[in-house]
């Protein structure tokens, strides 16, 4: 079908590349796959959506976030290959085409990630913004739906995606599309204070550093920092609001890693580290000294909502897809009028105020009642309180603190690390049947070695004609050596092997249900005459 004529394009050609089907589609883009028919390379094409076609502003918007990745060129940052233009109008570019899975979805399974994981996703994402910033750009929409895993042979890799509502900072980059002030760009769980304050002026590398440490609080305690019912309430707790300690949702983070992951959380932005590869560096420093394979108990409170159930009921998200799509996620909030949020007295600080005069007002009123009190009795009613508050103290036997004991967790499996089973034996030949999770069960030799990744089940199986099997199942956590050692079958059975050659199994039989042997009859001795018994004498 024929872009002009149908909202589809599967079965078309855009630039070299056929389209196979379509993997997603959002408020700003659609995303199909396309497949070189000569050469059979994949990539992901995303086009403007027809509504949008004619809207400079977006079409702008569009052209800006392929220029932005094509100059920044990192390898955690999604390639772009081409841009150009459909019959129609729509604008479109190609680019790489990412298996894999949302960190989201990594978080929602497996979170809190350990000390080591969290490290090495953080050392990814921290060299991909560097290098953003030091070309000008920011992402403005740092989120786990926009941080992509990929699954190599060596571990796993970070991409970042959706520079859709990126800021160009150089002079001579921007686009000719302003943000006004008042219009919030982000996602709200997720954006700076000055973003949420509608500050564009404020906007810098260290909101980026901001969103990065809350993906960071995140990862290690599955917990967000700010977090409300709606949308209004989450961006005034942005601006006025202290994030919630890490120490209070999440027990075994070192002191030094909560400072450097809060200290990323700072209102202010010139409180906040310099660069992301500042603050990747302090906390590979903190990490020094703690147990690689750690992971924090979650503690479980009140109000605080775990990874995959936040409370995001009021706001409304401008598309959500496939993350291997780069396909433009993030949420747009206008608030105008009564509900604006911008520099100055917004609403979260006017309630802050009013939350401070009430307690303030309380307070002169408990003082004024104090002192009528104190002046109705000269004193003595002090002094009579006083006593007959600490007469139960004082009567109460002395109360000794009980030590507080923690339960010892085995370490988490680590979705995002791939480990080294080898398997040996001191039985020869053996075959050892494998089956990974509910994959299909498979046989090898001994010796061999398997690349699992963690919170893999792993289940195998040694065989060997005349042996007991041995059978080993474990979750992998760990590099692990299987050694087996199969013991023949002698309790009170043995083996007879078939006459003839063939591979048929030999059959066991025991004492009880042993044949009868067939009946051979045995030879008869010759018999020995006596000399001339029985004979003719000869007659001389």
């Amino acid at each position: 079908m024929h872009p002009s004529t149908g909202n589809t394009l599967i079965g078309t050609s855009i630039g070299n590349y056929q389209v196979i089907s379509e993997l997603g589609a959002g408020a700003m883009g659609e995303v199909y796959l396309g497949e070189h028919p000569q050469i059979g390379r994949r990539v992901a094409i995303k086009v403007l959506v027809e509504s949008l076609a004619n809207n400079q502003a977006m079409a702008e918007r569009f052209m800006s976030e392929a220029r932005a990745v094509n100059k920044i060129n990192h390898p955690n940052i999604i390639q772009i290959f081409d841009f150009g233009q459909l019959p129609d109008g729509r604008l479109y570019y190609t680019m790489e085409y990412l298996q894999g899975r949302e960190l989201k979805h990594v978080l929602i399974e497996h979170a809190p990630l350990s000390l080591q994981s969290t490290a090495d996703v953080l050392r990814q994402i921290s060299g991909a913004l560097q290098a953003a910033h030091s070309m000008g750009v920011v992402h403005r929409d740092l989120k786990p739906e926009n941080i992509f895993v990929v699954e190599t042979d060596h571990g796993f890799t970070v991409k970042i995606l959706d520079f859709g509502i990126a800021k160009l900072l150089e002079p001579g980059m921007g686009s000719s599309h302003r943000t006004s002030t008042g219009m919030i760009m982000g996602t709200p769980l997720y954006m700076s204070p000055e973003q949420a304050a509608g500050d564009v002026n404020k906007i810098s590398a260290q909101s980026d550093i901001y969103s990065l440490g809350v993906i960071a609080f995140q990862m290690l305690s599955g917990c967000l920092p700010i977090d409300a019912p709606t949308t209004a309430q989450i961006l005034a707790m942005h601006i006025t609001e202290p994030p919630t300690p890490l120490a209070t949702v999440v027990d075994g983070i070192p002191p030094e890693v909560a400072t450097v992951v809060e200290g990323s959380l700072a209102k202010e932005p010139e409180l906040r580290p310099r660069t992301s590869q500042e603050f990747y560096e302090s906390f590979a420093r903190a990490c020094v000294g703690a147990v690689p394979g750690a992971v924090a108990i979650p503690l479980t409170l009140p109000g605080k909502s775990m990874v995959g159930s936040s409370s995001t009921a009021g706001i409304s998200s401008a598309g959500k897809t496939p993350s291997t799509l780069g396909e433009s996620a993030g949420e747009v909030v206008s608030l105008s009028g009564d509900e604006e949020y911008s520099s100055g007295w917004s609403g979260g600080k006017i309630a802050a105020v009013v939350v401070v005069l009430v307690l303030a007002l309380g307070g002169v009123g408990a003082a004024a009642w104090y002192m009528s009190q104190k002046k109705d009795t000269g004193g003595k009613g002090d002094q009579q309180a006083q006593a007959s508050a600490m007469a139960p103290v004082m009567q109460a036997p002395p109360m000794v603190a009980e030590p507080v004991m923690r339960p010892v967790v085995a370490p988490k499996p680590d979705p995002l690390k791939i480990f080294k089973i080898g398997v040996r034996s001191k039985t020869r030949r053996i075959r050892v049947e494998i089956t990974l999770g509910n994959q299909k069960p498979f046989k090898r030799r001994i010796p061999f070695k398997l690349e699992v990744k963690g919170g893999e089940r792993v289940t195998l199986r040694g065989t060997r004609r005349g042996y007991e099997e041995q059978v080993e199942s474990f979750l992998v956590t760990a590099d692990k050596k299987v050694v087996f050692s199969l013991d023949r079958i002698r309790a009170g059975t043995r083996r007879i092997r078939p006459r003839s050659r063939s591979r048929s199994r030999p059959m066991i039989i025991t004492a009880r249900s042993r044949p009868r042997p067939r009946y051979r009859p045995r030879p008869r001795p010759r018999r020995v005459r006596a000399l001339g018994e029985g004979t003719l004498k000869p007659m001389f």
